[in-house]
């Protein structure tokens, strides 16, 4: 099945930040450990799920951060659960990655399940959970900070999908 324009931009995105192929257990030495980065925010607002995604579509961000080459670190690497790797296989990755702009203005971090030939799976696009403006701003999904959160304690590393 072709990719939509949406899922291409991902696609290429993707393709543009990490060098497949690539061992699952270890993210790429070419990019950086963002699981601790913190951004100092002064306003933070939770939207649902679906409006983070289209508002992340309609700025065409995957667009932006290729053609302005973002630097891109992982936030969070590794094995999904059982059911994801069932339904997609046993070598699906879970991967987290941050996008930010040289200066910051604009970042964004991002999940997705790959298939160890790069193909996004599930929605076949990026799942935006935070998007960040001029270090001011910090729009994410609802819940999110709470389901990180969790993660961390729970496995004392970086945040989860």
């Amino acid at each position: 099945m072709a990719l939509n324009p949406t899922e291409e931009s991902h696609r290429r995105l993707l393709n543009q930040s990490l060098k497949f192929p690539f061992f699952i257990d270890d993210p790429p030495s070419s990019l950086s450990n963002w699981s601790s980065r913190v951004f100092s925010v002064s306003t933070d607002c939770e939207l649902n799920s679906l409006a983070i995604q289209r508002l992340f579509n309609h700025l065409e961000l995957t667009e932006l951060a290729r053609h302005h080459h973002y630097r891109v670190g992982w936030v969070a690497w590794g094995r999904p659960r059982k059911s994801i790797r069932q339904e997609y296989g046993e070598g699906t990755l879970s991967v987290r990655l941050l996008f930010a702009e040289r200066n910051d203005l604009i970042s964004f971090d991002v999940h997705c399940y790959l298939s160890p030939t790069g193909d996004i799976l599930a929605s076949r696009k990026l799942a935006p959970k935070y998007l960040y403006g001029s270090g001011a701003i910090r729009l994410g999904v609802k819940g999110q900070q709470a389901r990180d959160s969790a993660y961390q304690h729970r496995r004392g590393g970086a945040p989860g999908a």
